[in-house]
């Protein structure tokens, strides 16, 4: 299986320096990581403009890594995240090659596609208050690097009403997020980062004016 640093421009060789520990077996952990993203999201191209998809987990474990996580199996199951929702891998593949934590946080944000998708974005929003610390992170550096794009690159498919509606929905998600780090995680300033950058992007978009509303979204998605 081939594997380079250089596999997509938005990814420096120096990735990982000064943020996780030395040790040699984490540096190995998150490079295997990113082998086995790269080999499973081989196939898939990004909607909003056929890029490689594997951009994309690599844009969420930089946007972490900005954030000054520095815990591997965070880093690690940011870059698997999307693996087992949107190829044939499975739990049970991620906890045998990355370990039993891995496969909690890749599990905590994998939607679960047997779902109409109007539900999947409704257990978004009720899953907040059960999964673990590293998966909210994961789940927060998901939303800024999609919204990022989206308003940069939208969807060809999509109207000005599904990217309003798509960023009222992760607004929904943040701030039940944002609820839960000021009680439980208040020392984790992590979080904070990650927020701050969130609501920049929420204030930009202006779509508070927009008339679009979370109901309004789930509805759309029945459709």
């Amino acid at each position: 299986m081939f594997f380079c640093l250089n596999y997509s421009p938005r990814i420096n060789l120096n990735l990982f320096k000064g943020v996780v520990s030395p040790n040699k077996m984490d540096y190995r952990k998150l490079t295997e990581a990113m082998r086995f993203a790269v080999y499973k999201h081989r196939l898939q191209k990004r909607k909003n403009d056929n890029a490689a998809y594997i951009i994309h987990p690599f844009g969420v474990e930089e946007k972490l890594e900005k954030a000054g996580v520095k815990d591997v199996d965070i880093l690690c199951a940011a870059i698997l995240h999307d693996t087992v929702e949107d190829t044939e891998t499975t739990l049970e593949e991620i906890e045998s090659q990355f370990g039993e934590n891995v496969r909690e946080m890749v599990n905590d944000v994998t939607d679960d596609k047997s779902l109409p998708k109007h539900e999947r974005k409704l257990r978004q929003i009720e899953k907040v208050d059960f999964i673990a610390e590293g998966s909210l992170l994961i789940k927060l550096a998901d939303k800024l690097d999609n919204l990022q794009d989206i308003l940069e690159y939208p969807p060809i498919n999509w109207n000005n009403e599904r990217v309003s509606g798509y960023i009222i929905w992760s607004r929904a998600v943040t701030e039940k997020i944002r609820n839960r780090a000021h009680f439980h995680f208040q020392n984790n300033h992590c979080f904070s980062y990650l927020l701050g950058e969130l609501e920049k992007i929420y204030e930009k978009s202006g779509v508070s004016q927009s008339g679009m509303t979370l109901e309004k979204y789930i509805e759309m998605m029945k459709i």
